[in-house]
Parts: structure tokens; C-alpha cells; sequence
């Protein structure tokens, strides 16, 4: 069993995200009620690492409760649409760029008939 402190250090997870997970039931410590102390296990570790992928990944807070209590074949499908929500997301940061290109230089821009 591993106290917030410790199991903020291991995984590289600060404690007020931590606490926060807490809260929205993503990984929920066993708590000691006489102190109030959380406490983590191994397996938590391994829930910890899934949650860093996926926030990594671009998944929600919601998303990312939604994928933990997913099986293995409807999780395939959750990354299939993240993937093309990210490439969606490409595109248009790419039209912002060029926007951004033509404004610094307008000589760049293609000439529209007025």
C-alpha cells in the first residue's frame, strides 16, 4: 500500500490530480477513516498508467471513466474515433496555419475576384 505522497512520486502524478481522479471515481484509493489518508496498491499503479495514456491519447476525464469500464474489443472502437477526432483536429490546425501564413504574407494569398 502506497499513501498519496508516495504514489504521486512513483507514477509522476501530483496529488491535487490525485485527489482529483478521486473525485470523478477514475481511481479511487482505499481510504483510512480514521486519518483520512488514501491509500494505493498495485493495481492502482497499473489504472494510473492507463489514465496517462489516455490523457495523452486526448480522451476527456469522461472519456477516459468510459474506456476504464469498457471491454477490450469496444475500447478498439473508443481509439478508432479518437483517432478521427484527432485527424479532424489536424486539418483544422492546419487552415489556421495558413490563414496565419497569408496574414504575415499576404503576396502568399491566392487573388479572389471581388
Amino acid at each position: 500500500m502506497y499513501k498519496i505522497g508516495e504514489f504521486s512520486s512513483i507514477n509522476k502524478i501530483s496529488q491535487r490530480m490525485l485527489r482529483y481522479y478521486d473525485e470523478k471515481a477514475l481511481l479511487k484509493p482505499k481510504k483510512d477513516e480514521t486519518n483520512g489518508y488514501r491509500y494505493y496498491t498495485d493495481d492502482d499503479i497499473a489504472i494510473a498508467n492507463k489514465i496517462k495514456l489516455l490523457r495523452k491519447y486526448h480522451f476527456s476525464i469522461d472519456e477516459i471513466k468510459n474506456v476504464l469500464d469498457m471491454d477490450s474489443a469496444t475500447i478498439k472502437d473508443k481509439y478508432e474515433q479518437k483517432i478521427a477526432e484527432l485527424y479532424e483536429k489536424i486539418i483544422e490546425y492546419y487552415r489556421v496555419i495558413e490563414e496565419m501564413k497569408n496574414f504575415i504574407d499576404p503576396k502568399n494569398q491566392i487573388n479572389r475576384v471581388k
